[in-house]
């Protein structure tokens, strides 16, 4: 698909404000505060540690990596 193309699809997806969001988007931790990380039992807990950082960074770049593809 041509680059541009999804570029300007990609833009009227995220400005369309009044579409319902996917069962998984409302899983997914507030892309504003990155400060919390999901634990292993699911639950939703600030960032204290470098060790919660980087279980943080991790959903990120998952999340990043299923939208763009592998790094």
């Amino acid at each position: 698909m041509n680059p541009a193309l999804c570029l300007l699809v990609g833009a009227f997806i995220a400005s369309s404000g009044n579409m319902p969001a996917a069962p998984a988007a409302r899983a997914r931790l507030d892309r504003h505060n990155l400060l919390e990380y999901r634990k292993a039992d699911g639950t939703v807990a600030p960032v204290q540690s470098i060790r919660d950082w980087q279980a943080r960074r991790a959903e990120i770049l998952a999340g990043a990596q299923a939208v763009m593809g592998p790094l």
